[in-house]
């Protein structure tokens, strides 16, 4: 996906993150116009946007009504769906069992490796990388379908079941979620929920945005969500999603309506 047509998508579900994350009804839908998205990135060209949404539309990711000379757009629920995959390791989470799978892969010799199509199959199947050759699932996923698959592109498959409660001397989630890359995303959320509460604060008390200030938002929104995308289901734990994560879920979705309604009262 394109970067303009991802970061339009993205503010649109904005106001629906904690929804995703939770997997609960939407509470609020985003409606907005190419003014909007202009004046929360407006580094983007008013051109990029249109374009943007033309291809939406086409994909019926999103429906637009006109409103006064101003026509708004709001992701439909097909699109909604479409961009919660994105979020799938939250989903994740809820699934753990008692029994994990490891597979490693090995080159079969002889056979020519496809790696673009394997990382294609196992993204396809919610495999997590773990390190080189090493995927892995918080269930049992073991089948000779998926086995003939993998030697088909050229590998070696070996599959292990593992209660990752019972690794020594570390336990395995444990081990997991102690690297520099899960500390760096931590760091990013941090930030970006101290920013948050900084523009909710301004929105409240002054009623009235400048154009950094919009901007501002749109940066912090997209920063948020982006973050939130890139986690794998094995870095997330209770702590983690109910002290930060959802926190900042919420703090974003409330962004997103003040400032759509901040917008609305001054065009009225």
């Amino acid at each position: 996906m394109r970067k303009v047509l991802r970061e339009s998508l993205s503010l649109l579900l904005a106001g629906q993150i904690s929804s995703i994350l939770r997997e609960d009804a939407p509470q609020h839908q985003m409606q907005l116009s190419y003014e909007d998205f202009s004046q929360l990135q407006p580094d983007v060209a008013d051109s990029s946007w249109r374009g943007a949404m033309l291809k939406a539309k086409r994909r019926r990711w999103v429906m637009s009504r006109q409103e006064g000379e101003f026509t708004r757009f709001q992701l439909t629920k097909y699109g909604r769906e479409q961009l919660a995959a994105d979020f799938a390791a939250f989903q994740r989470v809820r699934e753990y069992s008692t029994t994990w799978t490891l597979l490693i892969l090995q080159p079969l010799e002889g056979k020519r490796q496809q790696y673009a199509a394997l990382k294609r199959e196992l993204d396809q199947r919610g495999a997590a990388l773990v390190v080189s050759s090493v995927y892995a699932w918080p269930s049992e996923v073991y089948n000779q379908d998926l086995v003939r698959r993998l030697e088909e592109l050229g590998f070696i498959p070996c599959f292990l079941p593992i209660d990752p409660r019972k690794s020594r001397p570390t336990q395995l989630e444990a081990f997991w979620r102690s690297g520099r890359a899960l500390q760096r995303k931590i760091r990013v959320l941090e930030k970006t929920s101290k920013d948050c509460a900084s523009l909710l604060t301004k929105l409240h008390a002054d009623k009235k945005l400048h154009h950094q200030q919009k901007s501002k938002i749109g940066s912090v929104l997209l920063s948020g969500m982006a973050t939130f995308q890139q986690f794998q289901w094995f870095e997330l734990d209770v702590e983690l999603l109910e002290t930060l994560i959802f926190p900042l879920a919420e703090q974003l979705d409330e962004l997103a309506k003040q400032y759509q309604r901040t917008e609305s009262e001054k065009s009225v």
